[in-house]
């Protein structure tokens, strides 16, 4: 149950609802953590539901070809 559900209910908020909804689930995740050490904290239970709480939310990004070109390093943390 969270605070937005209740925009399930009106027409005109149905289609912001899961949205709404989505956002205050993951709201709680610590974004100071995420940039430090969120990955070692983090265990395989919530990675899930995160990947389970975007992956709702991809249908509302936009279909348009955007091309971005990025030039990151990748540290290589195993070889095994």
């Amino acid at each position: 149950m969270t605070n937005f559900d209740y925009l399930k209910k009106d027409p005109k908020f149905k289609s912001f609802s899961e949205v709404a909804i989505s956002s205050e689930k993951l709201l709680p995740i610590d974004r100071e953590a995420c940039v430090t050490d969120y990955v070692e904290r983090a265990g395989i239970e919530e990675f899930e539901y995160i990947r389970e709480e975007l992956r709702g939310l991809m249908k509302y990004i936009s279909r348009d070809k955007v091309k971005y070109d990025t030039n990151f390093a990748d540290d290589i943390l195993s070889t095994e």
